[in-house]
């Protein structure tokens, strides 16, 4: 115990950014209605939503894993023994990641039926075809027909859906509860923000909550673009946030970034 208040007061202000962060998250999905807000034609800014929500699939933490080991390996000069460590390191935020995303994919979302209000949206809240075979029993090729077929079937009724979000609605087949997408850029965005803090100086440390940020604006995305409720959007985040403080708080990786 004492180890973490020691840990806390020297990275208080990276804490507590994280947590001002989801609080701000949590603020803003319960007080505004997100829900299809940036799914229309008309709203201008559905490209944008479109292009931030990529930035938590899996080519966008990719790309941000990328990112985040090769500030590591650049900025920061380890010794032999700390390189080590260093790539221990990198090698748990990935393994930490592959299960979590296992973890969501695999079991939460397969066992907590939950449709998404795109799903429903497309179905008109009808989960069995004629033959009463529901939606959640449908193997994922099989789901992407039938949700393809009812929006060819009833064009009226998507017409102001902006087109590529109506195609991510017809590929998202999998279950709502919790979202991966939030899940995962929290994870890695805290993990970032932590290295972050470790190496620019008190009078940048503004800089820790940009990832942050990022991680914000993927997870309203997923609610703008209508593919999430409020609820699977809070729960992923704060799986993320969870498991990532759970990687920067053991003592061997959190000594590595001690520079300032």
């Amino acid at each position: 115990m004492l180890y973490f208040k020691t840990l806390y007061q020297e990275r208080s202000y990276f804490f507590n950014s994280v947590f001002l962060i989801f609080l701000l998250l949590v603020i803003i999905l319960l007080t505004f209605d997100l829900e299809f807000s940036g799914s229309s034609n008309s709203d201008t800014l559905a490209p944008v939503w479109l292009f931030i929500t990529a930035g938590g699939g899996v080519y966008g933490i990719a790309v941000t894993l990328i990112l985040v080991s090769a500030f590591v390996l650049y900025n920061f000069k380890f010794s032999r023994s700390n390189r080590r460590v260093a790539l221990l390191f990198l090698l748990t935020v990935f393994c930490v990641q592959l299960i979590n995303t296992g973890v969501t994919f695999f079991i939460l979302k397969d066992s907590i039926s939950k449709p998404r209000p795109s799903q429903l949206y497309i179905t008109g809240g009808e989960l069995k075809d004629p033959s009463g075979v529901l939606f959640f029993d449908r193997l994922p090729e099989e789901k992407k027909k039938y949700l393809r077929e009812m929006t060819e079937n009833n064009p009226d009724k998507f017409k102001e859906i902006y087109p590529p979000i109506l195609y991510n609605w017809i590929n998202e087949t999998e279950n709502s509860f919790p979202s991966g997408h939030s899940q995962s850029s929290f994870f890695i965005a805290v993990i970032f923000a932590f290295i972050i803090s470790s190496f620019v100086s008190k009078k940048n440390r503004y800089l820790t909550v940009i990832p942050l940020l990022w991680a914000l604006l993927v997870s309203l995305s997923r609610v703008v673009i209508g593919v999430h409720y409020n609820t699977d959007v809070i729960a992923g985040a704060f799986m993320g946030i969870i498991s990532a403080l759970a990687v920067i708080s053991i003592k061997k990786f959190n000594v590595l970034f001690q520079r300032y």
